[in-house]
């Protein structure tokens, strides 16, 4: 059965290069670029972000598609650990995989991400988009691949002789939540009353 095309997702997603067909024939690439606007913190970013990448890392029927997506999801994140730092580090950061602490409820959205990101090489988010970020899918397409390839799409972490053990990124800085909850008190004037209560301040 045909779907209705994403207008949005068609927009942001333009045709590849015949380079970049040829650097991605599995499509991988193109899907988890995809689920950078989301990030995959939880399952259902998988299923809003790119929800054809869970059909790829744990194929099955429609009607198991939430079961499957967080079976994706953590297949996701043993891939994303087993490639080693810092390039783990910063692919964590870029897909928002670390727990947001308690106190600060915005999630970064995906400039912040890549901020957070490119502070891992000490780099602007801007450079980290530029030179760095498709390295990074690269990257992590070439291990979920070969973790497909090889019956691996569970959550556990291949030993690969060139890759470093997993790793656990430190917490960003409180100062990415704080910007990030102050840019989202000023698109929703309402907030602002609880944002002046005495007992919400530091």
């Amino acid at each position: 059965m045909g779907t209705c095309p994403d207008p949005l997702r068609s927009a942001h997603n333009a045709p590849m290069s015949k380079s970049e067909n040829r650097n991605d024939p599995s499509g991988l690439v193109v899907l988890l670029d995809e689920l950078m606007a989301t990030g995959a913190q939880t399952p259902d970013d998988l299923i809003h972000g790119a929800p054809a990448l869970i059909d790829r890392l744990a194929p099955g029927e429609p009607e198991d598609l939430f079961r499957r997506a967080r079976i994706a999801q953590r297949a996701l994140i043993a891939a994303v650990n087993a490639i080693g730092r810092p390039r783990s580090d910063a692919l964590r950061a870029l897909y928002n995989l670390d727990p947001i602490p308690r106190s600060h409820k915005v999630a970064l959205n995906q400039t912040e991400r890549r901020e957070k990101a490119g502070a891992v090489y000490g780099r602007s988010g801007e450079n980290m988009r530029r030179r760095t970020e498709k390295k990074l899918l690269l990257t992590l397409a070439l291990e979920l691949d070969y973790r497909i390839s090889n019956s691996e799409g569970s959550t556990r972490a291949v030993n690969h002789p060139y890759f470093k053990p997993p790793h656990q990124l430190p917490p960003p800085p409180l100062e990415f939540y704080r910007l990030a909850r102050e840019r989202h008190m000023n698109r929703n004037p309402r907030n602002t009353r609880a944002a002046r209560r005495p007992w919400t301040q530091k």
